[in-house]
C-alpha cells in the first residue's frame, strides 16, 4: 500500500496525486463546513476521472473529531452515509487531545500516546481497511 496524504488544497501536488491513484479515501470533519469543502473534492475527482484516470475511485471516507454527544456529529453522519452508503468506514476517528499533541513534538500518535484513544481509533482504521481487502 503507497497513501498519499495531500493537503485539503485543491492545487497541483493533489491534482497529481489524484491522477497517480486507484483509490481516494477521503477524512472529513464531523462538521457542517467540512461537507461545503467535500462537494469540491468529490467534483476534482469526477474530473480527474473523466480526463485524466479513469480508474480512479473513492473507496473510502473516514470520519473524524467525530463526538457522538453532538447533534451535528450525528447529522454529518447521517449525510455521508446517504453519499456514500459503500465508502463510509465504520471506524470512527474521535476528536482527541493525543492527536493534536502528537505532531507538535514531532511524533506519531503511536510513539506519542499508543494508549490514545486515537491511536485505538487509527488502529482500528487499518483492521477496517485491510478486512476490506
Amino acid at each position: 500500500y503507497i497513501l498519499i496524504d495531500c493537503s485539503p488544497s485543491l492545487g497541483v501536488l493533489t491534482l497529481n496525486a489524484l491522477t497517480a491513484c486507484n483509490e481516494v479515501y477521503i477524512p472529513v470533519q464531523a462538521e457542517y463546513l467540512a461537507l461545503a469543502g467535500l462537494a469540491q473534492l468529490t467534483q476534482t475527482v469526477e474530473v480527474v476521472q473523466r480526463r485524466l484516470n479513469a480508474g480512479i475511485k473513492i473507496t473510502g471516507v473516514l470520519i473524524t473529531m467525530y463526538d457522538r454527544r453532538k447533534k451535528l456529529t450525528g447529522a454529518v453522519e447521517t449525510k455521508l452515509e446517504q453519499l456514500f452508503p459503500e465508502a463510509v468506514f465504520n471506524t470512527r476517528i474521535r476528536g482527541n487531545v493525543a492527536l493534536a499533541e502528537a505532531p507538535i513534538e514531532g511524533l506519531d500518535i503511536y510513539a506519542y500516546d499508543k494508549h490514545s484513544n486515537g491511536a485505538k481509533d487509527y488502529q482500528a482504521l487499518t483492521n477496517e481497511i485491510l478486512e476490506r481487502r
